[in-house]
Parts: structure tokens; sequence; C-alpha cells
């Protein structure tokens, strides 16, 4: 529209195959924003014109983000609103020690079905050279029948400026249904980006070490 004010649309085909139970949807989203030296405001609306297993009929986010410090700290809030009753409050910031170092810390909290969903992470990113970086993150949640605590380990490299493949390992402690277990995962993710295209294939193996019985799952993921 303008050097200011950005109006983008895209269309997505979203598929999940996990526990023999498959999620699939085609969703459209509207996005506007505004931008003004490190300062943006943004608003965004999804809506799921075929969907198969999918929670999500309409989601509404508005979302702004201020740079600090020659941009070297960056805070980002998010606010969503999802089916007109399940709602999701996000807050970020990034701090840049320098060129290649950075850490992070972001808190989520969701209220899906009168129950609130808490999500806190904190991590740090180093930027080996141009193409690869490395990162390390911790993740504690807190659901409503469940609790979790998992370190990740990861990688992303980028072998061209629209080609993008993501490495990573995951382990920890969840408690669920009064039952402690450890739970390790690998995934695999590649991205491919167009101005008018997006691709992503995520194929992650998780295995949980419970009590009376070994889980192994594999999920896939499409959009």
């Amino acid at each position: 529209m303008n050097d200011r004010v950005r109006l983008t649309g895209g269309l997505s085909d979203f598929k999940e195959t996990s526990e023999n139970k498959t999620k699939e949807a085609t969703l459209f989203a509207g996005r506007i924003e505004y931008k003004k030296e490190g300062f943006s405001v943004y608003g965004i609306a999804q809506a799921a014109l075929r969907k198969k297993n999918y929670d999500y009929d309409q989601v509404y986010t508005i979302g702004t983000s201020q740079e600090f410090f020659k941009n070297r700290v960056k805070l980002t809030s998010e606010y969503s609103i999802t089916n007109n009753q399940d709602d999701r409050l996000r807050a970020r910031i990034d701090v840049r020690a320098n060129d290649r170092y950075s850490v992070y810390a972001g808190y989520e909290l969701s209220e899906l079905d009168s129950f609130n969903t808490n999500k806190f992470v904190v991590g740090n990113r180093y930027q080996f050279n141009d193409q690869t970086s490395f990162y390390t993150e911790n993740q504690r949640l807190k659901e409503r029948d469940s609790r979790a605590n998992l370190q990740s380990y990861g990688m992303d490299y980028s072998y061209k400026s629209n080609h993008s493949i993501n490495l990573s390992y995951q382990e920890g402690t969840v408690k669920e249904q009064g039952q402690d277990y450890d739970r390790q995962a690998i995934s695999l993710t590649s991205t491919y980006t167009k101005p008018l295209f997006r691709l992503m294939n995520k194929l992650e193996y998780r295995k949980d070490y419970r009590r009376t019985q070994d889980l192994d799952q594999y999920v896939t993921t499409n959009s």
C-alpha cells in the first residue's frame, strides 16, 4: 500500500499425522501491518476453508513490536482469540549481545475450555556463519492434565536464501495424570519460502519412557 503500511494474504494447506490420527485444514489468512522506525503493529485474520479433525475455524490476532538500543533489544506482544471463545496472550524479549550471540525469553498464557495453560521459554542462539546457527532452549509447560520441563538443542542451516533446514533434539520430564516419565524427541524440518509462497515439512520421532510401557510416536506436519 505504501512504505509504512503493508497488506498481505496467503493460502496454506495443513496436515499433521500422529498416533493414527490425521488433522487437515486449508487455511486462508490476511495480515495488515504498520511499521515506523523500529515500531510495528499488525492484525491477522485466519479462517479454515476446509477442515478435518481441526479445532480452529477462525483466529483473530493483534500484535505489536518495538526495538530499542540500536535494534539490540526487541519486545514483542501478541493477543489472539480463537472461535470467539479461546484466547491466547504471548510476550517475548530478544536481546542481541553482539552480531553473533543473542538470548531470548517468552511467556504464553492460553485460556482453553475455561482452563489456563502456561508456557515459559528461555533460550540462546549463536550465529556460527551466514548459513548456520545453533541454539539451546528450555521450556516449562503447564496444561490441564500435564506438566513438562523440556530442554532442546538445535541447528538451523540455510543452504539457499529461500530454503532452510532445522535439526533439533529434545529431552526432559513430563507429568501426566499423576505419572512421571522421561521424553526424548528428534525432529527434522525443511522450509521453503517465496514472496507469495511457503512450504514447510516436519518429521518428528518421539519416545516416552513410561512405567508400564514405552510409547513411540511419529508425527508428520506439512503446511
